[in-house]
């Protein structure tokens, strides 16, 4: 029996070894590992940890079978991608909406990675992810965009809020790459829910789908409507670097090591980071998060936002219900808080309500929700952990 990541008679489980890169998503997270592989664990309802998965809730990390020349994963709320060496992407999970890039919605869930049709040159991968493990949950996003060498941008999936950049109002499902009008130079991509921005190479961040609260800024075409096509931000003060966002809120990296959000702060949990929440208020305008800088990764999650510094801290600010800002649950955090526990920090990935960081040796540790395994400490708890974990190895032979 494993209790809590300890075997009653062997001791700690292995740490997992060997990760250079990680992907939080919904309910379920991946590493991709040195050698091409990757392993993913957490929630498995619609197949998106792979085909070596047995189980609805996969607490210790499984391998993901079929992958070999893997360079990234990324974790969406119920499908998985891989950007793989030749620069092809291949995905796997639910299928439902057409985020698998078949060119179909069928089969429903698929287990083994698979092409995104007619798709090459992918420089970078982005997987919609904040969302339950239900394939009709409130909320849920079912959509991802790959960046090409070219700079220019192509999206698939569901395109409720045209997520995937097409004015075509008779179609809301695109199961094969969609080029997005308008963006030629783009050298970032971020996903947020019902939304996406990107980076263009003079530095400024362009956004489109989803206008509510004032995500899409001071140009958003009617007030908390979408857009088809990519609005520019203004007021960011220097040019980014990168970009992410969650359901009512976005923010922008910049050069300078800064971070600017705009948004609104509708459950008053402080999503901008500014030091206050005040619901209904929308900032349309970037505002500076407060005492932040140094920064060189962030990542957002529905309703919270985490960013790694030079020195290899973890710093978190937002809603705290499952602990996923690394303090003491419920009380959200105005500003960005440490998390305790995770240092030698190189990356980090937000997912619905857990987090989970990249360490320089190769070690990954999460925290927040762990109902489904989200923590890959090979076990389930009803409570969020005390302190960061580590992610646990594979199991021989899975």
């Amino acid at each position: 029996m494993v209790l809590g990541g300890i075997g009653c008679n062997d001791g700690p489980l292995p740490k997992l070894e060997g990760a250079v890169a990680i992907s939080a998503g919904g309910q379920h997270a991946c590493a991709t590992l040195g050698d091409g592989t990757a392993a993913c664990w957490g929630g498995n309802g619609s197949q998106e940890l792979g085909s070596q998965a047995r189980s609805m809730i996969e607490p210790r990390p499984v391998f993901v079978g079929g992958l070999s020349s893997a360079k990234l994963v990324a974790a969406g709320g119920l499908e998985t991608c891989a950007l793989l060496e030749d620069g092809t992407i291949s995905c796997w999970g639910d299928n439902s909406w057409g985020q698998l890039g078949r060119g179909t919605t069928e089969p429903p869930s698929f287990s083994t990675p698979a092409p995104v049709a007619g798709l090459s040159g992918v420089l970078a991968l982005a997987v919609s992810g904040p969302g339950e493990d239900d394939a009709f949950a409130s909320g849920q996003d079912h959509f991802a965009c790959a960046l090409l060498t070219s700079g220019a941008v192509d999206c698939w999936g569901l395109s409720t809020h045209n997520e995937v950049g097409t004015a075509d109002v008779h179609q809301i499902t695109f199961p094969s790459p969609m080029p997005v009008a308008g963006v030629t130079s783009a050298v970032a991509v971020g996903l947020a829910v019902s939304g996406v921005c990107a980076v263009l190479s003079d530095g400024t961040v362009a956004c489109w789908g989803s206008g509510f609260g004032g995500v899409l800024g001071e140009a958003e075409p009617s007030p908390g409507g979408d857009s088809p096509t990519p609005v520019m931000i203004a007021g960011l003060p220097g040019p980014a670097l990168a970009v992410t966002g969650g359901i009512y809120h976005r923010c922008a990296l910049l050069r300078d090591g800064t971070v600017w959000c705009w948004g609104s702060d509708v459950g008053r949990e402080g999503l901008i980071g500014a030091g206050t929440a005040t619901a209904g208020v929308i900032v349309r305008t970037p505002v500076a998060v407060s005492n932040l800088s140094g920064v060189t990764q962030i990542s957002a999650g529905p309703f919270h936002t985490c960013a790694v510094r030079a020195d290899g801290t973890v710093w978190c600010w937002g809603e705290n219900d499952r602990g996923q800002v690394g303090g003491t649950p419920p009380h959200p955090a105005l500003v960005p808080t440490q998390v305790v526990g995770v240092t030698g920090a190189t990356a980090i990935s937000s997912g619905k309500s857990f987090a989970c960081a990249l360490l320089g040796i190769g070690e990954v540790q999460c925290w927040g929700d762990d109902a489904a395994g989200e923590l890959g400490d090979g076990a389930t708890a009803a409570a969020p952990a005390a302190a960061p974990a580590f992610v646990v190895a594979p199991a021989a032979g899975s």
